[in-house]
């Protein structure tokens, strides 16, 4: 294969290039002379080729005035003079006057045709110009004069593609490949402007042509097996894949990209085993280890693997954590992985090691508090996702978790605090989050309200949960029943009861606050066609029910009966309060409100 022969590049500046270029261009100063004139012409001669030289040595002082001067001199004496306008036409290129080196480079040319150089200047501010046409033709010129100048050619096709002239610019290589053979240079530039074009088959044929031309090239199997996958041709691909590992058994890129193959044929313990492979060989960078990685759970989220699999992951993961323990995105993915295994101990081990390295990932915050919830860790939710808000304190989500917490550990003045902070941002929260997340503040903070005995301020909240979410059963199940306990807004609490009962019938709580809200208002029977709903729907199991039915039936003068199910909540019940109201309410056989 012949190698590029790389002789002169545009890069080369003008100015370097003007001395060697002008002498290969001045007769006089080669001994040329004139071959039948008498003194005075020799004396002519002599006084251009000092003049010209003058202009030289300027220029190598990087005078360009007086340069130009002595170069003006010597056409004002011979306007024939081709290396003098060459070097007012470099000279002038040089100061970015263009006009006028166009003007001197194509008289320069026009007097020597067969000079290489000048027409190389005259190419190049063809180009700079943009006078793309010329700077072709002119590139076409020297390449006859200097077939061997590969340079050229490249020049020539980039200019026909500036010119979105493709055809041409495949053109120059073919016929580069005709005067020469193939090569790996210009097939992948072919390649590449035909994939361009979207012309997939013939950018194939020239993969395969440069391959058969050098049989053993991995690159080239590569490529075409990379074709072949996205062409859906699988079986090829496979094919290449094995030529290249015959070739290069160690290679970790071609088990990467076998990882990818195996993903999308649905090979997935090889696709795993493969990848495994990849990122224990040498030849991969960290970076690119882990971006496979990465990318490779990315890939997998919503995928059932089987256990096997699951064995090959959590393989890959600890490959993985002993190479990179410091790693703050595998100690992540690794605790995702264990949170899906149904380890959330683990799981909360691993992300709160991601933290460590990394205390300002944002979405580790989130993973790690969800899982926390999940195991009800409340202590840890308050720690991080106070940390988190320091951090994020524009991130509703953290207000959320931190009412959460608080709640749940009776610290109702800090659940009110970052609740009511956390509502007032949720009109700015969008998606599922806003109704999620509304619903479960609006519950926090009231009941921590009326756990305060803040009852205006718990039916302010609950009034806007209800403007806000009108439709939510379970916001209006709660509502109506401590509306019940506080014995106000009576009727209002019966509508929103009767209306949680229609939406979600099958709750036996649903039907158990309704029965309270009628035995508030004293509509006693109906409050029992209620309290039997409650208990046919699984309210049996629960002490309040059982309450509730026997405070019903002492009002419909059932005494007997009233005690008898005062005596199964009794038997259910598990609160010391609770437990001595019922005791008196059977021992007096009577009702005996219980107080707020």
């Amino acid at each position: 294969m012949r190698p590029r022969n790389v002789i002169r590049k545009w890069a080369v500046g003008l100015s370097g290039l003007v001395a060697g270029l002008v002498l290969s261009g001045c007769p006089g100063l080669l001994g040329g002379g004139s071959a039948g004139g008498g003194f005075g012409l020799r004396a002519q001669a002599v006084r251009v080729d000092s003049l010209f030289l003058e202009g030289i040595r300027w220029q190598l002082a990087e005078r360009p005035q007086e340069a130009l001067s002595a170069y003006e001199a010597v056409l004002a004496q011979r306007p024939d003079h081709a290396a003098a306008c060459y070097a007012i036409a470099s000279l002038k290129a040089g100061q970015q006057k263009w006009s006028e080196a166009i003007v001197y480079g194509e008289k320069a040319a026009r007097l020597e045709p067969d000079n290489l150089w000048y027409k190389v200047l005259l190419a190049q501010v063809y180009r700079l110009t943009m006078q793309l046409p010329k700077a072709v033709e002119t590139l076409g010129q020297l390449r006859k004069m200097d077939s061997s100048n590969l340079d050229f050619a490249y020049q020539q096709s980039d200019l026909y593609l500036a010119q979105g002239d493709m055809a041409s610019a495949l053109h120059v290589y073919d016929e580069l490949e005709r005067m020469f053979e193939p090569c790996d240079e210009w097939s992948m530039q072919k390649y590449k402007l035909l994939m361009s074009q979207g012309r997939t088959a013939e950018a194939r044929a020239e993969i395969e042509k440069i391959s058969a031309y050098v049989p053993g090239e991995p690159k080239y199997y590569e490529i075409l097996a990379q074709m072949s996958s996205k062409a859906g041709d699988y079986a090829a691909a496979y094919r290449y894949y094995q030529k290249i590992l015959a070739l290069k058994p160690d290679d970790a890129y071609t088990y990467a990209s076998l990882a990818d193959y195996y993903r999308k044929t649905g090979e997935e313990e090889k696709a795993l085993t493969a990848l495994t492979r990849a990122i224990s060989l040498p030849g991969l960078d960290d970076d690119t280890r882990l971006a496979l990685v990465s990318t490779f759970f990315n890939d997998r989220q919503g995928y059932e693997p089987t256990p096997r699999e699951m064995g090959l992951y959590a393989g890959l993961l600890d490959t993985l954590l002993q190479m990179y323990p410091e790693n703050a995105r595998l100690h992540f993915i690794k605790g995702l992985y264990d949170w899906q295994q149904d380890r959330p101990e683990t799981a909360l081990t691993y992300l709160e090691q991601s933290l460590r390295l990394d205390p300002k990932a944002y979405n580790t915050y989130a993973v790690f508090l969800y899982v926390s919830q999940a195991v009800q860790d409340w202590s840890k939710i308050i720690d991080y996702a106070g940390e988190a808000l320091r951090l994020f304190p524009e991130s509703t989500i953290f207000y959320v978790y931190l009412t959460l917490a608080y709640y749940n550990t009776d610290d109702c003045t800090n659940s009110i605090a970052y609740g009511e902070q956390a509502l007032k941002r949720l009109p700015y929260v969008a998606g599922p989050d806003h109704d999620q997340w509304g619903q479960l503040l609006y519950g926090c903070v009231g009941e921590c309200y009326f756990k305060n005995g803040r009852y205006t301020d718990y039916m302010r909240v609950m009034d806007e949960a209800m403007r806000t979410f009108p439709d939510d059963a379970f916001l209006k199940n709660n509502y109506a029943y401590q509306l019940s306990l506080m014995n106000t807004r009576l009727d209002e609490a019966a509508r929103m009861a009767q209306q949680a009962c229609r939406q979600e019938p099958g709750y036996y709580s649903f039907w158990d606050t309704y029965a309270w809200t009628l035995f508030r208002t004293g509509d006693y029977a109906a409050a029992y066609a209620a309290i039997r709903n409650a208990l046919r729907k699984g309210g049996g199991r629960e002490a309040v029910v059982w309450e509730h039915a026997g405070d019903i039936l002492y009002h419909l003068r059932k005494t007997d009966k009233a005690v008898e199910a005062w005596r199964k909540a009794l038997n259910l019940s598990g609160r010391e309060d609770d437990t001595i109201l019922l005791k008196r309410k059977i021992e007096q056989r009577q009702w005996i409100e219980r107080p707020l």
